[in-house]
């Protein structure tokens, strides 16, 4: 095996660990079950937030329009919401929690949900 595929073979499991220490920790923070099993986790903007929101399998949204369309896609499993939208908004300000609970109850598939918080 060459070095270069050893070092990509490390590089790709090390980001597989950090992908799933971040989910691990996040579910440290507070959460409420949606309907149909959803969690929603709230969690502090930090080293878990950049790793989760940077992950491949995980669909950021920002806006009504946008979660309603990933929570409808059902290989959609996992949601992120950033604590600031593009335009430098608080997206809790455009996706309230009763929002964000009146979709899920909508359609029946289970779902993780992060929602990035200050970290302040």
């Amino acid at each position: 095996m060459s070095e270069e595929l050893v070092k990509n073979n490390e590089n790709n499991a090390m980001e597989e660990m950090a992908k799933i220490a971040a989910r691990m920790k996040a579910t440290e923070y507070r959460f409420e079950i949606l309907g149909h099993g959803t969690k929603i986790y709230f969690v502090d903007k930090n080293w878990e937030t950049s790793i989760i929101k940077n992950d491949g399998a995980v669909k950021e949204v920002s806006n009504l329009k946008e979660f309603r369309e990933a929570f409808k896609n059902t290989d959609i499993k996992t949601i992120f919401i950033p604590y600031l939208n593009a335009d430098g908004v608080k997206t809790k300000d455009i996706l309230p929690i009763v929002q964000l609970r009146r979709i899920c109850s909508e359609f029946a598939d289970a779902k993780v949900i992060y929602v990035e918080e200050s970290g302040e």
